[in-house]
């Protein structure tokens, strides 16, 4: 289960929490990569928002992460690509 949500979290450049952590709590995160591509933080969404703005708000955090990990001089292509 765990890796099916990584590979998953990879492919799309963002994981979700769809009111597991409290009720009507919807949460979407990314990772901020640093040099050599390590985690270095993250950008967290956590909000009462539906279920179906997912597919809006999921690709922008992806977004704002990569520039922000492009800025910390981490490889994206390699990573994202």
């Amino acid at each position: 289960m765990l890796r099916e949500e990584l590979t998953r979290c990879r492919h799309l450049g963002f994981g979700q929490d769809m009111r597991e952590i409290m009720l009507r709590v919807n949460v979407i995160r990314a990772p901020i990569l640093g040099i050599r591509e390590r985690m270095v933080g993250c950008i967290i969404l956590l909000g009462t928002f539906a279920e179906s703005m997912v597919g809006k708000y999921g690709p922008q955090i992806a977004d704002m992460t990569k520039q922000v990990s492009y800025k910390l001089r981490a490889d994206i292509k390699k990573k994202f690509m």
